[in-house]
């Protein structure tokens, strides 16, 4: 999981999605006056560069400035932590895990017709 939730490299998340209290208070700033600036507002989950697959997005977790709530736990998590530091030392490795990672990704079958749902939020099964 470490390994695809780089895919936050690129991207954007919409603020009601975003936690707003990160380990870095300015960031935490920063994501707050972002997000009270109306109810469309963004937020590019790599603040670096957001249309970039690199390393960067590991880079900015691990001083505190994850987007997302899974994102701000990975480099802190003993589980998580090795991988984090790994990859943001190592834009190679990274690179090549996320490759396979996407690959094995795609072998996932698809549900469909009757067998599955598209969910209207990604993170909640629809009513």
């Amino acid at each position: 999981m470490v390994t695809l939730l780089g895919g936050h490299t690129v991207g954007m998340a919409h603020c009601d999605n975003v936690n707003t209290d990160t380990r870095s208070l300015g960031f935490s700033v920063r994501l707050t006056k972002t997000c009270a600036s109306g109810p469309d507002a963004t937020v590019a989950l790599d603040q670096k560069t957001p249309e970039k697959v690199d390393n960067e997005f590991y880079r900015q977790i691990s001083f505190g400035k994850g987007v997302l709530k899974v994102d701000q736990d990975l480099p802190f998590d003993g589980l998580t932590s090795g991988a984090v530091s790994e990859y943001r030392n190592d834009l190679e490795v990274f690179r090549a895990d996320f490759a396979k990672a996407m690959i094995k990704l795609g072998t996932v079958g698809v549900l469909v017709d009757g067998e599955g749902e598209i969910r209207n939020q990604c993170w909640a099964f629809n009513n």
